[in-house]
């Protein structure tokens, strides 16, 4: 069975998986011992799918981290994983309809630049060059940065599949469902076999949005702190 990711809320989604490993649709509902089962390991699968690579759906590339104020150092919400610095990216503060480019440097060399626009990831806050005031043209700007999320939970009944390909997590659960079943243990292998090879098609689809962090080149004068 194949559907298009817009369809896959949480109760169809339990509804496939059940179908797939047992052959017969259920007749529990959310709140029920198989239900949250199912749900758990999806859960658990989400997991995992998230970190084969970078997955496209999962990139913003115009995240909105806070506003500036008068600091240097903004916290990144939970919700992110990481900041992606790739070629062609920029941390930017957008003011008034304006776009202020901000480039990534590696954390132990931000200091070193005096001038500039420029920033850095340091654990989980975003640092800039030099603390902003109140007279900054960009002061009470958004600060909007490139970033991959972690991925959304079947947490609601009203939560989607975050898969790219929802059918790789129906097969994946499925499996994980029957390992454990004397009856139907034999099904395993095949549907690890039909999820995997789903994995490396989603992979292929996914090239264009591999993203690696960079640096840029230090300035040839700066200060020592």
């Amino acid at each position: 069975m194949f559907f298009a990711y817009s369809d896959v809320n949480r109760d169809s989604f339990v509804s496939n998986t059940y179908l797939l490993a047992v052959g017969k649709l259920p007749t529990f509902a959310a709140g029920d011992k198989k239900y949250e089962k199912i749900v758990a390991i999806a859960n658990l699968k989400i997991d995992e799918w998230a970190r084969e690579a970078d997955w496209k759906n999962l990139y913003d590339p115009k995240y909105p981290i806070g506003t500036i104020s008068t600091s240097d150092t903004y916290e990144i919400d939970d919700e992110v994983e990481k900041l992606t610095a790739a070629y062609g990216d920029y941390i930017i503060i957008q003011k008034d309809d304006r776009e202020y480019r901000y480039q990534t440097v590696a954390p132990e060399n931000l200091k070193m630049y005096d001038h500039g626009e420029y920033c850095a990831v340091v654990g989980r806050n975003l640092v800039f060059n030099r603390t902003f005031t109140s007279d900054d043209p960009v002061f009470g700007g958004t600060i909007l940065a490139p970033v991959k999320l972690y991925p959304e939970k079947l947490t609601s009944a009203g939560s989607t599949v975050p898969v790219t390909d929802p059918n790789w997590l129906v097969k994946i659960t499925a499996a994980e469902w029957v390992r454990n079943d004397n009856v139907r243990q034999n099904q395993y292998p095949n549907l690890v076999a039909e999820a995997n090879a789903l994995m490396e098609k989603m992979k292929e689809a996914n090239d264009e949005s591999q993203v690696s962090e960079v640096t840029i080149a230090m300035p040839p004068v700066g200060r020592s702190w």
